[in-house]
């Protein structure tokens, strides 16, 4: 893996700097693909494992090395290129990313609950591919985004806590802070018990980016052009 420097903090630039030779001392490198070896972790990169890993320096290190080896078991680096492995999943458009930024200028993407399937496997490589593009769209200095919900066709037949967990452990363990807010639309009565199931697998930070909304209350988040159509 490569670094690139982006902080002009003085403490940022020491964190940063401490925890890329200790990267340096542990990984190696004579075991990645070549993919791997050309993935950069930018400085924004690094410091969102520092601070999702409460700013401890170690922490961060052993969770960016861990990223470093899954990115190599899923073949992350070229998953791009091997969309046809999970095209049924990408043409169900359960997942989509916004055209545009939201208001915050971030990128966005609509989750469309009443489309799920059982398909894991396919399920969460679309999973890794989608927050992979999104994140390219963000800003460099801040590389966060924006899910949306739409809860609107939601039944407990859809409802599927394998999939929610292994949402949860993506982000928590190799995009630590990505997570901007959680918008949940239209969610009915029902989901409530679902939430009350949901809601302890997040930690307390997280759990609060978590906003109910309705489907009138989007033009806080969003102009018009943003939305998917099934939206507007």
């Amino acid at each position: 893996a490569k670094f690139e420097m982006r902080s002009d903090d003085d403490d940022e630039m020491s964190t940063l700097k401490r925890i890329k030779e200790k990267l340096a001392a542990d990984a190696d490198e004579s075991k990645f693909s070549e993919g791997s070896k050309n993935y950069v972790f930018t400085d924004t990169t690094i410091l969102r494992f520092f601070r999702g890993r409460q700013n401890d320096e170690d922490k961060a290190v052993r969770g960016l090395l861990r990223h470093i080896k899954w990115r190599e078991e899923y073949s992350v680096c070229d998953i791009a290129s091997r969309t046809s492995e999970f095209e049924s999943e990408l043409s169900s458009k359960k997942i989509v990313i916004g055209k545009q930024l939201d208001k915050s200028l971030r990128p966005v993407v609509f989750i469309f609950a009443g489309r799920h399937n059982n398909d894991i496997k396919k399920i969460e490589q679309l999973i890794i591919y989608t927050i992979e593009e999104t994140i390219k769209r963000s800003r460099p200095e801040e590389e966060r985004m924006l899910l949306c919900f739409d809860l609107s066709s939601f039944s407990y037949t859809c409802m599927d806590f394998e999939v929610v967990q292994l949402l949860i452990s993506i982000l928590q363990y190799n995009y630590p802070e990505t997570l901007a807010t959680a918008l949940v639309v239209d969610a009915p009565f029902l989901f409530s018990a679902c939430w009350a199931i949901i809601r302890p697998w997040l930690d307390p930070v997280t759990a609060a980016k978590a906003l109910f909304i309705s489907r009138a209350q989007l033009p806080a988040y969003f102009d018009p052009p943003v939305l998917p159509d099934e939206m507007t």
